[in-house]
């Protein structure tokens, strides 16, 4: 008899650890969104916060290296916001006397930077006005993985503008500084003139933005948009005209569907009338990309786009 009780108590307990054991499994299912499939983030990929004090009754003004275009507050015990007419400068206020703890922020520039700021309250700050750029200047930009210059913006595609910063750089110390070299340099990069890259050329070469937009527009030969990889440019000046320009549009239009300012839909071919090339003794003429094709027929603006589209996809 005692062999029996000793054996159901211990039918019991392994009832009660089962039970007990699902309990937590559910729950443990339930509560945890991945399943449990969690990796905790390296020290490393974090951005270190700046800490900044602020108070109720001064502003704290923050010079930043760009124009400032986003700013996002972690609560309301604070208010911030771009100064009336400085881009690059914000105000910060708190809008709670006294208010416990710490709150965040985090603000975004034009040229791809992004800071991030814990801020507690203070009656008097150490700092009312801080330079951000002091603090940059101290730091290794080079390293991707671990600088704030990162944000990528819309306008350049998969290009960080840090990277645009750089290139503009790059481009000012090897040229002559000619500004038509600088324009021609950009396009060369990106097949465009993206508007970012066109303000960073102003800042690197001292000039004013208008003086860059009104070159980059003035001369034909400037894109303000996206084109395909193989960009054709159809010669429609009096030699041409009067050589058959037309019916070497219509053949491109027969091979490739697409009009003049048109693009092919798998993006590689890019079709733009222009109205003179410059090569009247080669009438017809086109140019793809920076090799000039004269004297041409219908037929042989279709080879030449098949041995583009051959070559288009050998480098796939």
């Amino acid at each position: 008899m005692k062999q029996i009780f000793v054996m159901f108590a211990l039918l019991l307990g392994v009832c009660a650890a089962n039970a007990q054991e699902t309990d937590t499994v559910k729950y443990a299912a339930g509560n945890d969104l991945y399943r449990g499939i969690t990796r905790k983030l390296p020290y490393r990929q974090m951005v270190t916060p700046y800490g900044v004090e602020v108070t109720f009754a001064k502003t704290v003004h923050i010079i930043f290296p760009a124009a400032v275009r986003y700013v996002d507050l972690g609560s309301n015990h604070i208010i911030a916001g771009k100064a009336d007419g400085a881009e690059n400068v914000i105000r910060v206020k708190a809008t709670t006397e006294g208010f416990p703890g710490e709150t965040n922020f985090s603000v975004i520039c034009e040229d791809g930077s992004f800071f991030s700021f814990n801020a507690k309250y203070a009656r008097e700050p150490e700092m009312l006005n801080i330079e951000m750029k002091d603090f940059l200047e101290n730091e290794d930009t080079s390293d991707f993985s671990h600088t704030r210059m990162n944000i990528y913006f819309r306008e350049l595609g998969n290009e960080s503008p840090l990277l645009v910063k750089l290139i503009m750089q790059s481009i000012y110390k090897n040229t002559s500084g000619s500004l038509i070299t600088v324009l021609q340099e950009i396009q060369d990069i990106y097949g465009y003139l993206p508007e970012d890259a066109l303000c960073q050329a102003a800042i690197e070469m001292g000039i004013a933005p208008a003086t860059v937009f009104g070159v980059a527009t003035f001369y034909a030969q400037f894109r303000f948009t996206p084109v395909g990889r193989y960009f054709i440019m159809l010669c429609q000046g009096t030699a041409c005209h009067v050589n058959g320009s037309e019916m070497i549009e219509k053949a491109v239009f027969e091979t490739l569907g697409i009009h003049d300012g048109e693009t092919t839909p798998d993006g590689l071919f890019t079709l733009k009338t222009v109205a003179c090339l410059g090569c009247c003794s080669l009438s017809p003429v086109m140019m793809i990309n920076s090799e000039t094709y004269g004297s041409l027929t219908p037929q042989r603006v279709k080879e030449i786009i098949a041995e583009k589209a051959k070559e288009a996809n050998a480098d796939v």
